[in-house]
């Protein structure tokens, strides 16, 4: 039995089959389910605020449109939107940080 689902979501449609599972496994088991999205800047060759404004603004519709699904199932739902520092941490590394940020 699951209590917390964590779901690392990055709009693909690799992610979208992930998205659907986590959405079903979560009503099924009764859990809350965690939402995160990483915006890789670290990726980024020739980062510029306008450009990391664009990622964020559009990693953070992946995560309303991913809440308003799962608000709709009637699921408790948190969401977190992080970004990886130009020369720092890897996605990764923010994912295996981010469950206790949860509580979990």
């Amino acid at each position: 039995m699951f209590d917390h689902i964590l779901l690392a979501a990055d709009g693909s449609a690799e992610s979208a089959s992930a998205e659907s599972t986590a959405l079903q496994l979560a009503k099924e088991q009764n859990a809350e389910l965690k939402i995160l999205h990483v915006v890789d800047i670290f990726g980024l060759y020739f980062a510029t605020p306008e450009s990391i404004d664009f990622l964020v603004a559009a990693g953070q519709k992946i995560l309303d449109d991913l809440l308003a699904r799962a608000t709709e199932a009637g699921l408790r739902t948190q969401t977190r939107l992080r970004q990886t520092d130009i020369g720092g941490r890897h996605i990764s590394e923010l994912i295996l940080g981010v469950p206790s940020e949860f509580g979990i």
